[in-house]
């Protein structure tokens, strides 16, 4: 497993490095030209330097943990062993997460999502988005850290729960990006939650609008900050509706 963290590396690069370096360019007249040492500065560094994913505290001669998928947010890196656990390794710590009071629970959103007693068997993961899907059929979505000061943020999160939708057909694949989650089920059909599409996220805050202005007129005297009940109304429907 190749990790890249803030330190000076002064060993060989492997081929992928120069590879994605474009270090010539046509000219107008058809003739190549090197680029100038500015423009040849590859964008990647991928050291030689295995580093593997260490299990503090087991027994010696235990054997390391295996995993069936891996995936990478913007804060950490996220991997589903063999046994269903999904495990987190922050590119800023120097070992991966472990729970002090639980020494099985691998990840810090595992207790809080209800993910402790659960085998989890799908991960996908985007830059600021993650969702797992259990064995029992239960989904629970997470936010990367880095977002976590945005006002509403946890509303487009929610804890390992099964959704009445899918009328209990099994989860066959699951794919995340940034805005939202989708999953696709035995009987072929798909469904997403998230962020609505602008078209329709438009359409919500129009409708939010004029019933706010309606309410505003007929009770001036309210204490009530004309548009705050909107945005929580809003978030509200961005998180809960299954599409």
């Amino acid at each position: 497993m190749f990790r890249w963290r803030d330190r000076h590396y002064l060993g060989p690069r492997r081929w992928l490095e120069t590879a994605l370096r474009d270090t010539w360019y046509e000219r107008d007249d058809g003739s190549k030209k090197k680029d100038t040492p500015h423009q040849t500065q590859s964008p990647l560094g991928l050291s030689d330097e295995l580093e593997f994913w260490p299990e503090r505290g087991l027994a010696s001669g235990a054997p390391s943990p295996r995993f069936t998928s891996i995936a990478a947010m913007y804060s950490e890196l996220i991997a589903l062993s063999t046994s269903g656990q999904i495990l987190s390794w922050k590119w800023t710590d120097a070992e991966p997460y472990r729970h002090l009071d639980f020494p099985h629970v691998h990840h810090p959103r595992a207790l809080p999502l209800g993910l402790y007693a659960e085998k989890v068997v799908l991960l996908s993961a985007s830059v600021i988005r993650c969702t797992v899907v259990t064995e029992s059929g239960k989904v629970a979505s997470w936010l990367d850290e880095t977002v976590a000061h945005v006002p509403g943020i946890t509303r487009l999160e929610h804890a390992a729960q099964h959704f009445s939708e899918f009328h209990g057909e099994r989860i066959v694949s699951l794919d995340t990006c940034s805005l939202y989650s989708a999953v696709r089920l035995e009987n072929g059909t798909i469904y997403w939650w998230g962020v609505l599409p602008p078209g329709q996220r438009r359409k919500l805050w129009d409708k939010y609008r004029a019933k706010a202005k309606k309410s505003h007129s007929s009770s001036a005297g309210s204490d009530i900050v004309t548009g705050a009940q909107v945005f929580q109304s809003f978030f509200s429907s961005l998180s809960t509706n299954i599409f």
